[in-house]
């Protein structure tokens, strides 16, 4: 697309216009959402260019959206209970419907279609069948069938692909019961059974004492389980026994009785101090020392008690604040109390209150903090209202109590109060004055009354209007005041006062009436009028020229007397003046009143205009000059002429003087044109309004030569408007004796316009012979001696002819020589005849075909860019004018391209527009002016100011030359990494503010030989992993250099390092399959050590531990060094009882220290016991 070129998009066959969405650079059209419904979409795209150009019609994209099949069907439960059916009974479900089915529906509104795992006749002993509707049917026959699950396929029916899910059906036919046999009533209620699964469930808890109402440590509850038919009959399956275990957790304090114990304190606890606040007492009993030990606990728990009054710190605090100065809220006090009870009695039961010295309720006493470890609590005092030092005095002195679970605690507070002044002064709400008049009220007169206020003493005034002052508390007019009346009808203003603290401001509203002078004449709009030209015969009422008149004063002054709006001129009765009041003044039309005839008078006709106000007159004056109108026909003297001449007479000779015709019309004409010259040897002789008749230069009369003696001219006379009348001329030749050949004119010149059309015959060579009338042999041909091919010479007629074009920029001049022979070729005559190319307007403006230059931006405006490089080839000396379309561009009268403005490449970075050249006419050519249209492209480059920049964030101006991030290995491709932020901050300041970084592009350095692990958005500078990234593979951090390029080619290379960090993708490897050791019997020596490697790359991942996870020995036979792999054996094996001398150990390596994420690999250690003689032989 060209440049700028922008792609909207209308969506106007479509009621929802939110559905797509595209790219204004690209044209690509992409959804707004993640899905839509199926059916066909008409989107219109427009193409806008930079200027704002619309496309005339839009391109219609039609885009068929076909369904896909993309949801599951849905179901309310995956596994469903159908019910507990009576035996003989047909249990029916409808999959889809029923309440005790999944009810299944397809989100897509499809249908469905139902189908069993598999497809025998019976389940479980159970005839059933599966509708592809979702019908389930299945007969209840308990003697053949148990329970049964059935797995059920749900497909909908939709489009493909089909998507599927599952269902589990599950039909059961009997319930277990629980039959209470032991103890009667104690159990009731503790315990349920499931009647499905069986499982048994405690249903309330429960105190063992108060349930079975004894001490014993545990007891029974015995039951029978029964499976029962929904029929009610029901068969017992087997004993239940649960067992109740006692716990103790009774505490008496004391144990007394006949046979008890007495548990004494024997020193007073005290908590307070930190000494336990509950004892745990263990008694142990036995009745001998070979019975069991009965244990019981004693929990004793320590009552706080009240014994401590709480205490403040201090008997006295002081503070001090100023009068005005706190905020509401603020502390100015903080004290600590103490108390050395705990709780319920301690520091949490304090409460503060101001008991006295606060009258005016200025303060409040609030806690703000406790440390009960160290007894103490804080309290603060805080600003209620703001003090005011006039109501308080000097000092304060304030009672705060603290109350708790003893004595109440007091403390005073003392508060200086600091004066501070804040009297307030009593002044009038508003300034109002009169009198002042623009331009006259002298400085220092005095405006308005004076200004009282309470107290007045040290009072300072000032006025925020620069026309005003103040002299004490007088307002006068100001030293440098501009009063004017058509700036400023009312002045509003702020009157400023302050006391001589400067605590004290006060802003009175001002308002001064300006009254006005009449200082403005009326004024014509046009102030001066150009001479006008009107045509005669114009009818009444014609328009000669509108005029505005407006007085500049305003208010009462703004007033023009309509009455004294009058006209005068020199004829009176030939034009009148038409008034129209207009916003300000008079809108005035000078018309016609009568039809002006110029043949009595074309002017000048002077008219003057005068206008009044109240003190001033102003009077415009201009001229009408009336042209004529063709309206009279020529009249003529005569309309029919015989003239007699004698042949040979001089070529151009006047035959008839003057025509006589004339027309009437005031300064007419007429001119003569010959209709009809048979012989065209006659001519009007120029000028043509003369009405000279007679020969053409180079034409004479021959009486031989032609042949006859008579010629009939008819000449048509002509006024301005082509008004015509016809006059007759005949012509008589008289004979006379001549000679040899002979031209009329000897070398003669002729002017040709370089434009004449080819074939244009222009001059012709006369040539007289005294034979001709007495025999046929005078006859006089014509032979081209030499002559350009532009020319053609007829040999019958000396007519010459332009048969080529000429150019007067080629050849300005030819020359013809042409001989005159006659019949038998006895007699002839040489001529030349000289042809002079004038030079006419011909040749449009040459100029650059297509013009570019450059132009930093920035440059001064008015600076040259480059030349069009034109010229004018017909060298008429005439000169170029020069129009620039765009309003950033002007030419200087040689045709070089200016700034018009500073350029801003922010704006635009290129200009494309036209100029207009046209050419004009000399003084010595004619032709109509020429005027081509040259494209001009110009570059606005940008300024080296040092480039772009990489910054911490967007918009930011803080510059990095380097990045840091963190990716683990084996990301994902695509994984965006970090961003490079490019910015131009030297172009800030732009006026345009578009910074050139809104061009930046982004790539990689690809001599760094990490960028290929990484891309990066050549827009954004997003950088993503490419690809996969192993840490065991490449040194980690991986750096690149990221060239960051702005809209001037200015680039800066930023680094980006990015640390890889270690995954625990790799498990260890064992150095050996399998381990072989032995170790002899009756010792613990075993030499192995297994070792096991991690090829990852840092730690924890590549960290191993050793662990025996499974063994034939006992356990703890063998024990491995978690870190070392050592293997060592504890105890010593005895060869002589083992029923198998070797001992298969499986030892596990983890590595990633054991934590989350571990990998672990075994390998197998077969140890060998070794048979030693270590027994005494015995018998």
């Amino acid at each position: 697309m060209w440049h700028g070129t922008e792609i909207s998009i209308v969506d106007t066959k479509t009621t929802d216009l939110n559905l797509f969405t595209v790219d204004p650079a690209t044209g690509v059209i992409r959804l707004k959402q993640d899905y839509i419904t199926a059916g066909v979409y008409y989107v219109d795209l427009y193409a806008t260019d930079y200027a704002g150009n619309k496309s005339p019609a839009p391109v219609v994209c039609e885009i068929t959206v076909t369904a896909v099949n993309v949801l599951p069907p849905d179901c309310v439960e995956t596994w469903v209970l159908l019910e507990q059916s009576a035996e003989g009974t047909a249990l029916t479900v409808n999959l889809l419907t029923d309440a005790i089915g999944p009810q299944c529906s397809d989100p897509e509104g499809g249908g469905l279609v139902f189908t069993a795992e598999t497809l025998p006749a019976e389940v479980g002993g159970a005839t059933y069948t599966l509708s592809a509707a979702g019908v389930f049917e299945v007969a209840i026959d308990r003697e053949v069938m148990s329970n049964f699950e059935l797995l059920v396929y749900v497909a909908d029916s939709g489009f493909l692909p089909v998507m599927t899910t599952t269902i589990t059906l599950a039909v059961i036919y009997f319930k277990i019961h629980l039959q209470k046999i032991l103890p009667d009533g104690a159990c009731d209620g503790l315990f349920q059974v499931d009647p499905q699964d069986g499982a048994v469930y405690l249903v309330k808890s429960f105190n063992f004492n108060d349930q079975f109402n004894q001490r014993w440590a545990w007891t029974e509850c015995d039951y029978t389980a029964e499976m029962c038919n929904l029929d009610g009959t029901c068969t017992d399956m087997a004993d239940v026994r649960i067992i109740i275990v006692n716990i103790n957790d009774q505490a008496p304090l004391m144990i007394s009785g006949s046979n008890g114990l007495d548990v004494e304190v024997l020193k007073e606890p005290n908590i307070d101090d930190g000494s336990p606040s509950f004892f745990d007492i263990t008694i142990m009993a036995r009745d001998d020392i070979n019975s069991p030990m009965d244990v019981i606990h004693v929990y004793v728990t320590v009552e706080p008690a009240e014994e401590h009054d709480p205490e403040f710190e201090k008997a006295s605090y002081t503070a001090s604040l100023d009068e005005n100065a706190n905020q509401v809220g603020s502390i100015v006090a903080s004290m600590q109390l103490f108390d050395f009870d705990v709780e319920p009695h301690g520091v949490d039961q304090i409460s503060f209150a101001i008991t006295a010295g606060d009258d005016d309720s200025n303060f409040y006493v609030e806690a703000a903090g406790m440390n009960p470890s160290l007894h103490s609590i804080w309290a603060e005092v805080r600003v209620k209202k703001i003090v005011n030092y006039e109501e308080t005095g000097a000092s304060i002195a304030l009672t705060i109590r603290a109350t708790g679970s003893g004595t109440p605690a007091t403390t005073t507070l003392t508060i200086s109060v600091g004066d501070v002044e804040d009297v307030y002064v009593t002044c009038p709400q508003l300034f109002l004055a009169t009198g002042v008049v623009e331009n006259t009220t002298p400085v220092s007169t005095t405006v308005g009354a004076a200004i009282t206020c309470t107290p007045s003493a040290g009072l300072t005034f000032q006025s925020t209007h620069p026309n005003f002052d103040f002299s004490g508390n007088q307002m006068i007019v100001a030293a440098d005041a501009a009063i004017d009346y058509e700036t400023e009808q009312t002045a509003e203003f702020y009157i400023v006062i302050t006391d001589t603290s400067g605590f004290y401001t006060n802003e009175i509203p001002a308002t001064v009436q300006i009254s006005p002078v009449n200082e403005f004449a009326p004024t014509f709009y046009p102030g001066t009028v150009a001479d006008v030209t009107i045509a005669e015969n114009s009818p009444v009422g014609t328009v000669v020229a509108s005029i505005d008149v407006i007085d500049n004063d305003l208010g009462s002054n703004h007033m023009i007397d309509p009455t004294s709006l009058t006209l005068t001129n020199t004829h009176s009765g030939l034009f009148a003046l038409s008034v129209t009041e207009i916003v300000g003044g008079y809108h005035l039309e000078v018309l016609l009143s009568d039809e002006p005839d110029a043949e009595t008078s074309t002017g000048p006709y002077t008219i003057t205009v005068t206008a009044d106000d109240a003190d001033n007159s102003e009077t415009l004056s201009f001229d009408v000059l009336v042209s004529d109108v063709d309206e009279f026909a020529p009249t003529c003297t005569k309309t029919a002429f015989v003239e007699d001449e004698d042949e040979n007479i001089a070529a151009g000779s006047v035959i008839i003087t003057n025509l006589g015709c004339v027309d009437a019309d005031a300064g007419g004409s007429v001119f003569y044109l010959i209709a009809s010259d048979p012989s065209g040897k006659f001519q009007i002789t120029t000028p043509i309004a003369t009405g000279r008749f007679g020969l053409k230069a180079g034409e004479t009369l021959d009486y031989d030569e032609e042949g006859g003696s008579q010629h009939v001219v008819v000449v048509n006379v002509m006024d301005a408007a082509l008004r015509s009348i016809t006059i007759c001329i005949i012509v008589n030749v008289n004979p006379i004796n001549q000679g040899t050949p002979t031209f009329a004119v000897t070398n003669p010149t002729v002017n040709l316009r370089e434009t004449t059309k080819t074939g244009t015959c222009f001059y012709q060579f006369a040539v007289t012979d005294s034979d001709w009338h007495e025999q046929s042999h005078g006859q006089v041909t014509f032979t081209t001696i030499s002559a350009s091919s532009n020319f053609l010479v007829d040999q019958f007629t000396g007519v010459v002819c332009l048969v080529k074009p000429i150019d007067f920029e080629g050849t300005t001049s030819y020359t013809i020589d042409v001989q005159a022979r006659n019949a038998d070729g006895t007699a002839s005559t040489t001529n030349s005849l000289t042809v002079s190319v004038t030079n006419d307007n011909d040749n449009e403006p040459q100029c650059t075909h297509y013009v570019t230059g450059s132009q930093a931006e920035g440059t001064a405006a008015n600076t040259n860019i480059v030349s069009l490089g034109c010229n004018d080839v017909d060298g008429d000396g005439s000169t170029l004018a020069y129009i620039s379309d765009s309003p950033f561009f002007t030419l200087t009268a040689a045709g070089v391209i200016q700034n018009a403005l500073v350029l801003s490449r922010k704006a635009a970075s290129e200009h494309s527009f036209y100029v207009y050249v046209t050419d004009s006419s000399g003084a010595s050519i004619e032709g109509s002016p020429h005027t081509i249209r040259v494209p001009v492209t110009i570059t606005v480059s940008s300024v080296d100011d040092g480039g772009p920049s990489c910054v911490t964030a967007p918009g930011a101006t803080t510059t990095t030359t380097e990045y840091h991030t963190t990716i683990s290995e084996n990301s994902e491709s695509g994984l965006e990494v970090i961003q490079v932020f490019g910015r131009d901050l030297n172009d800030l300041d732009s006026p345009h503010g578009i910074p050139e970084d809104a061009t930046d592009t982004y790539s990689f350095d690809t001599s760094v030989t990490d960028s290929y692990y990484f891309s990066i958005d050549p827009k954004t500078g997003h950088m993503y992993v490419a690809g996969p990234i192993d840490l065991e593979k490449i040194t980690s951090p991986l750096e690149v250099n990221v060239i960051v390029t702005d809209g001037a080619s200015n680039t800066v290379t930023c680094t980006v390092s990015v640390t890889v960090t270690d995954v625990n993708d790799l498990c260890p490897v064992f150095a050996s399959t399998s381990y072989q050791t032995s170790v002899d019997e009756e010792t613990t020596t075993i030499s192995l050590t297994l070792a096991a490697t991690d090829a990852d790359d840092s730690a924890p991942a590549n960290t191993v531990t050793y662990a025996i996870t499974s063994s034939t020995a006992s356990t703890g036979t063998f024990t491995i060094g978690s870190a070392s792999g050592v293997l060592a054996i504890s105890s010593a094996p005895d060869y002589d009882i083992m029923e198998d001398p070797y001992y298969v150990l499986v030892v596990t390596a983890t590595d990633n220290g054991g934590l989350t994420g571990f990998c672990q690999s075994s390998v197998t250690v077969g140890v060998t016991v070794n048979h030693q003689n270590d027994n005494t032989p015995v018998g």
